[in-house]
């Protein structure tokens, strides 16, 4: 367009790409600092063929309020500067305005639209040495905590923190992951299952951000050659927020990662969870049951403890006792005795359980059979009159009945104490912003079952601002739910084989979590190739 418009001749142009590839730079900033074109040359082809401004930061009263809603490493590090703002919009002078996801990153951290405008990045800066705060690194970082102290109460690490987590919570995100790098530290998201990489920051500005989430936690700031657990809190907005903490010494330094504990009083139903109508009338059925044992299965993340948690909630009475067991203890329910294991002190699931029998409960929850100890006692917990929630890492629900079998449990036994099997997976769920429906390809019509002449349309993820470009926001359930009847209980108790049991379970209407998934597609809540990314890949 430059070209074309008389404004740069064609060779002048080839010699400004090479020189701006030479340097790894963009071509648009190569192009003010050779002085080809002026700033306002160069912004009015930007406003015609982007729709993007510009503005010159020598010319332009910079708000001082403004330029601290993005932290400093981030400013320096991707050449920008927030010089206005409104109650709803951030304008932000960019060396690169056309950068759709740091715009994205931008609008999260500080929870404005972000308007880009073109700007010269020796002015952008000129303006940052203005209008930021110099934030020395830790030179050698220092041993003493004298100095790792000092770092972290420093106001440019304190609002970095806070940035971070703020910015991690108007993301929806469930982790945070700060990872050393040869030479800085990367801050990850996870979003919808996914990790997301968020900002870099410069070594010397990560050490002292590491340090001050320590002193957060309670943790030993001067120890980083062996892991550390600990929790915090933090206020954003006008809630409070808890986060668990952990460490990772790794070879290129500690590792921190954050859990975001959610709020219990948030917790969805099973329904908008994706529990659909025939699905929850036999998880009533398995709930109203006095006593036996409830398995959720599943591998990590697939929502297991969600549904736990869910199940405790409709059984949470004041005339009702629930003692859970964890590790570590998730959520915070008001009514119900939550302890977490601690393995120094011989507490751990099997010895938990067996305290927990001496207390007269009526429903009991164990995070998870891990072993034949923990299994044994769970199975004699359901035999003696205790409704027991818990889970398996197996892949489907008759899985989880052959799992007890191989932790040693007798056939007659997990006969006589298993009522119901849940298998569960999460689906993300399709932007409802930037979705579009598109007819699908002959083979995925068959992988779906759908006539050949069928004219329904599947949803196609697309990607936008309100999505972090990945076309999906938040997740959905896929659930399978077996509940034994007494033809399956006599074949197990008789020691059937998996596969007859299997058969059966598909006559009850437990055909697996495939099925489930491409329903999901039709009714419109995610995508194929979100049922092909969690689902296929097991079945085959």
């Amino acid at each position: 367009m430059l070209v074309s418009k008389g404004l740069i001749s064609k060779e002048r142009m080839a010699e400004l790409k090479k020189l701006a590839k030479d340097r790894a730079a963009d071509l648009a900033q190569t192009i003010l600092l050779e002085r080809a074109l002026s700033l306002a040359q160069l912004g009015e082809v930007f406003r015609e063929q982007y729709q993007i401004d510009w503005v010159d930061l020598a010319q332009t009263r910079v708000d001082p309020a403004a330029a601290r809603l993005i932290p400093d490493p981030i400013m320096r590090e991707q050449r920008l500067l927030a010089f206005e703002q409104t109650e709803t919009a951030l304008r932000v002078a960019m060396a690169d305005p056309r950068n759709d996801n740091l715009r994205d990153r931008l609008q999260i951290m500080t929870g404005k639209t972000i308007v880009p405008y073109l700007a010269d990045e020796t002015a952008i800066a000129a303006a940052q040495r203005r209008y930021t705060i110099d934030a020395p690194g830790l030179a050698g970082a220092p041993a003493r905590p004298q100095d790792l102290e000092e770092m972290a109460g420093r106001e440019t690490t304190v609002r970095m923190v806070d940035q971070i987590l703020e910015s991690a919570i108007r993301g929806h995100a469930t982790d945070i992951h700060l990872e050393p790098q040869a030479n800085h530290l990367r801050v990850r998201y996870r979003i919808d299952g996914m990790l997301h990489d968020f900002l870099t920051l410069p070594t010397d500005a990560g050490t002292p951000v590491l340090s001050r989430l320590k002193i957060l936690s309670n943790m030993d700031i001067t120890e980083r050659r062996r892991p550390q657990d600990g929790r915090m809190t933090a206020t954003i907005g006008e809630r409070v927020y808890h986060f668990r903490a952990s460490t990772l010494p790794t070879t290129m330094g500690e590792k921190l990662a954050l859990r975001i504990l959610p709020d219990a009083s948030l917790m969805m139903g099973m329904q908008e969870l994706g529990l659909d109508e025939a699905e929850q009338v036999k998880l009533d059925r398995a709930l109203a049951r006095t006593h036996g044992m409830i398995l959720v299965t599943g591998p990590i993340g697939s929502g297991k403890t969600t549904t736990l948690y869910n199940m405790l909630q409709t059984k949470n009475r004041h005339s009702t006792n629930i003692v859970t067991i964890e590790d570590p203890v998730e959520y915070q329910l008001p009514g119900v005795n939550q302890i977490a294991v601690d393995p120094k002190l011989g507490l751990d699931f099997a010895s938990g359980l067996r305290a927990v029998l001496r207390q007269d409960a009526n429903v009991l929850m164990v995070g998870e059979i891990r072993d034949s100890e923990t299994a044994q006692a769970a199975v004699r917990a359901a035999l003696t009159g205790h409704l027991l929630f818990s889970t398996l890492h197996t892949h489907d629900t008759v899985g989880a009945i052959y799992a007890l079998r191989h932790l040693g449990i007798q056939p007659y036994l997990i006969a006589s104490s298993v009522v119901c099997v849940i298998a569960q997976r999460l689906l993300r769920r399709v932007c409802p912003h930037c979705r579009r429906l598109t007819a699908p390809s002959p083979p995925l019509r068959a992988m779906m079952k759908m006539p050949a002449k069928s004219k329904k349309k599947v949803p196609e993820a697309v990607g936008c601002e309100h999505c972090f470009r990945t076309g999906y926001q938040g997740r959905v359930g896929v659930f399978d739910i077996l509940l034994l009847n007494d033809e399956i209980k006599n074949a197990i108790a008789a020691g059937a084989p998996e596969s007859e049991v299997r058969g059966m379970a598909q006559k009850l209407g437990s055909v697996g979590l495939l099925p489930r998934g491409w329903r999901k597609v039709e009714e419109g809540a995610t995508t194929p190739e979100e049922v092909l990314r969690v689902l296929c890949s097991e079945e085959n």
